[in-house]
Parts: C-alpha cells; structure tokens; sequence
C-alpha cells in the first residue's frame, strides 16, 4: 500500500485478563526498551532491552529506588 510502518512499534493486542491496564511507568519502560532494540539493530526486543530501560529510571519511580537499592 505504500506505508511503511517499519518505526513505529506495533501494539500488542492482548485478552481480557481482569487485570489493571498498565501505569504509565510501564509503557514508558517498554517503549525505550523497543528504542533500544531499534538502536541494537536487533529483529526482536529481548529482556537484555527492558533491563537496560529498567537501569535508566531514577528515583523517585518505585523500581528504579528497588533496582538502586538491590545494586548496592
């Protein structure tokens, strides 16, 4: 159709769970983690991604003072 949508992550589509939407951290988290795959130039978001995405936040967000704190 002429639309490359090659930059753009793709929404996952999941089922009705129950459980809450996601906070604004996490889909905050999961997009630099797919920034990161893009930079890697990898095919495919890996944990080593969201880890690295995890390790960028600063406090006062409650993982990044959980990550600090396990850290040391």
């Amino acid at each position: 159709i002429g639309v490359d949508p090659g930059s753009v992550p793709r929404a996952a589509v999941l089922p009705a769970t129950g459980n809450p939407p996601p906070s604004s951290g996490v889909r905050g988290v999961l997009a630099r983690a797919f920034e990161i795959a893009r930079e890697d130039q990898a095919r495919a978001v890996e944990p080593s991604h969201l880890l690295r995405s995890l390790r960028e936040l600063e406090p006062p967000d409650p993982a990044a003072t959980l990550l600090h704190a396990l850290a040391q």
